[in-house]
């Protein structure tokens, strides 16, 4: 699906607006402290993709759209542990009872659907099979110590685990695959440093994508 890189911006600018207005209430201050550090990245991540995948902007959210973000679009490839999804639909339930506080179309019928896939949700993201190739090799770095977000460790893990690793069916099943999935920060807003460190990071990962596809693909042209 083609998007507007202008209009993502407008969206993503007035979620973060709305964002702002978020924090100050019931709703937020309801949500653990773990979860408050996640609400950014999730209901970002969530418009990225409802717009991204679907062409919908947030008056025409809808439940189907919900579903497959929620259920296969951030289980598959978003590089975050078992708490970041348990997270998930709490957070977004309390932001869609805030929307719809300030009647934004449909958001009470969202809030009631996100926690109606909550265990849904976690499992999905649990089970590998789910998991698109990034995700997968990321997660196997991370599993022996890598640092996924440090470029120079994770060039030498896939040079050292090219050959354990699926690099033809990987290149195969993902031709040039590229996703700029991770969450877009509000430009408005000064981060502190804690922020801004996580968003190096997510920055970093979202290259995972491009340079594990171009390693697996060096990788295949020198073998042959």
């Amino acid at each position: 699906m083609t998007f507007n890189e202008r209009k993502i911006d407008e969206i993503m600018d007035k979620v973060c607006q709305w964002g702002n207005q978020f924090v100050k209430t019931k709703h937020f201050e309801a949500l653990t402290e773990e979860q408050k550090e996640c609400a950014e990245s999730v209901v970002l991540s969530f418009t990225e993709h409802m717009y991204m995948d679907h062409g919908l902007i947030p008056e025409r959210w809808n439940e189907s759209a919900l579903r497959k973000v929620c259920l296969i679009t951030l289980p598959e490839m978003m590089i975050s542990d078992e708490s970041y999804f348990a997270s998930m639909a709490p957070i977004l339930s309390a932001f869609f009872e805030f929307l719809a506080e300030n009647e934004i179309n449909n958001t009470s019928k969202l809030a009631e659907k996100i926690r109606g896939i909550h265990e849904q949700i976690i499992e999905n993201a649990s089970n590998p099979k789910n998991w698109n190739f990034a995700k997968t090799i990321a997660l196997a770095a991370l599993d022996v110590g890598v640092d996924i977000t440090n470029l120079d460790e994770m060039n030498k893990f896939l040079k050292n685990n090219m050959e354990r690793l699926p690099v033809e069916s990987i290149v195969e099943k993902n031709p040039g695959k590229k996703r700029d999935s991770f969450p877009i920060s509000n430009k408005g807003r000064k981060k502190n440093k804690k922020e801004k460190n996580k968003e190096e990071a997510s920055f970093t990962q979202t290259n995972i994508y491009e340079w594990v596809d171009r390693g697996c693909k060096n990788a295949l042209n020198q073998e042959k």
